[in-house]
């Protein structure tokens, strides 16, 4: 046997309860299964927010993973930094992977100064300006960028001007499902599914109320079946189950992944997916393999991806039109063999590009590839970090007295007790709205994504 791949995955124990979990899931599950490598988990522990414990009894990795507790008493940064350099340095990793640590880069960083060859692979799962800003701040130190979204990697590429040899795309996994049978064909009520995070601006979940409304004025009758939670979840139901003719909506809660194809996607007919933006999207892609049809709106990442395509992988309609979305199912359903060519290709495309082992296959190249590359030199330390609250002697005195009196920095969110994104730049809510206006932009302009255009509804 050769020598091991020292794999090193740096993580928070913030609950995500989405994507992100799964995909690392995945990864941990597959790396730790390899006998090429060894794998490493360091998880946060934080004050507030960040439970470690509580994290490992929901969702424990597997028994080979050598497991690192980064904790913090003080609660300060500098605590962070050094507890994760500490960390770094007794795991000598040949590969570190951060998923939504930023400041793990931090230390990565410094252990290269000192001549440390561990590559940086950044993975990204969301491209909302404090991404990209973030990344550009770690231009220094991240050897390669590796995306289950093709746009961030055009945008990376195209107006960042990022060597393109440094930049992965790598679609996120799908499970093999059970074929599943369409409402067509049972002779009842369309089941129609809503699965994810339900919130507003990015996912647009109250749209799923003006969408059966206009269902029932086209006859069409269903029933929801809701998977998922977050600030809207309560919003939704009640706006749902206030419909005169009484609609029933079948409110699950969150579903564990292993528990999901059983509990819901077998039981539908259709997802309906609204997203303003999407970096996946994997309920879409778990649809698609379960033969479940996809109703979803031409979000922006939609174009980039080049895999759903109107009338042929799913039905697709402009973001808020939910009446396009309405009567284009409509004239599905009352087509002949639409609905079954169109799940029949989906299922096709899930299969041949979301394999777990062929996926599993390009991570380990991957690694290959980025390890026979040279190292990014640390010529240019992230400005965050040079101008950020990691060195010095009033932070170290900040530190040891809060550690000293027991009062430790308190923080009103996840992301600053242990920040995901950091960089030198303001993030506000207008450089949020300007900057997907300008990636919303560059995708019409480089794939022609009709979400983009200005005739969208918001």
């Amino acid at each position: 046997m050769g020598v091991l791949k020292r794999v090193l995955f740096i993580t928070k124990s913030w609950p995500l309860r989405g994507g992100i979990d799964d995909w690392l899931d995945f990864m941990l599950d597959r790396f730790a299964g390899d006998p090429g490598f060894e794998v490493h988990l360091a998880i946060a522990d934080g004050i507030q927010y960040h439970r470690a414990p509580d994290c490992l009894e929901y969702n424990p990795p597997p028994a080979s993973v050598i497991l690192h507790r980064v904790s913090f008493k003080s609660g300060t940064p500098y605590e962070r930094y050094l507890n994760l350099l500490k960390m770094f340095r007794s795991v000598s990793p040949d590969v570190m992977i951060p998923v939504m640590s930023h400041e793990a880069l931090y230390a990565a960083y410094t252990c290269r100064r000192a001549g440390s060859q561990c590559r940086i692979i950044y993975p990204v799962h969301e491209e909302g300006v404090w991404l990209f800003q973030s990344v550009e701040d770690s231009r220094g130190i991240i050897d390669a960028v590796v995306s289950v979204n093709r746009l961030a990697l055009l945008y990376l590429a195209g107006k960042m001007a990022w060597d393109a040899s440094r930049l992965i795309h790598i679609h996120v996994p799908v499970a093999e499902a059970e074929i599943s049978s369409t409402a067509v064909m049972q002779g009842r009520p369309l089941n129609i599914g809503l699965c994810g995070y339900l919130d507003q601006d990015h996912k647009r979940v109250m749209d799923l109320v003006g969408f059966s409304k206009l269902l029932l004025e086209l006859e069409i009758g269903h029933t929801i079946t809701v998977a998922g939670d977050g600030p809207l979840r309560s919003e939704l139901i009640e706006a749902m189950g206030a419909f005169p003719s009484g609609v029933e909506v079948i409110d699950l809660g969150w579903v564990k992944k292993s528990r999901l194809y059983e509990k819901f996607y077998r039981n539908i007919d259709m997802l309906f997916l609204p997203s303003d933006w999407e970096t996946g999207p994997i309920t879409a892609w778990e649809a698609m393999s379960n033969r479940v049809l996809l109703v979803t709106s031409a979000y922006r990442g939609l174009s980039a991806e080049q895999l759903l395509v109107d009338q042929q992988t799913a039905i697709v309609f402009p973001v808020g039109d939910v009446r396009a979305a309405a009567q284009k199912l409509a004239t599905a359903l009352n087509t002949p063999g639409r609905v079954d060519d169109i799940v029949t290709r989906a299922k096709s495309v899930a299969d041949e590009l979301f394999n777990e082992d062929a996926l599993f296959v390009q991570w380990k190249q991957a690694i290959d590839q980025v390890m026979a590359m040279s190292v990014t030199p640390p010529d240019n330390p992230p400005p965050a970090f040079s101008a950020g609250s990691y060195r010095g002697a009033r932070n170290f005195l900040v530190k040891s007295l809060r550690k000293l009196l027991r009062r430790p920095a308190m923080y009103s969110g996840s992301q600053g007790e242990w920040p995901r994104f950091l960089s030198i730049e303001p993030c506000g809510e207008s450089d949020r709205k300007a900057f997907a206006e300008a990636l919303g932009k560059f995708e019409r302009e480089a794939c022609g994504n009709p979400a983009a255009d200005p005739g969208t509804q918001h």
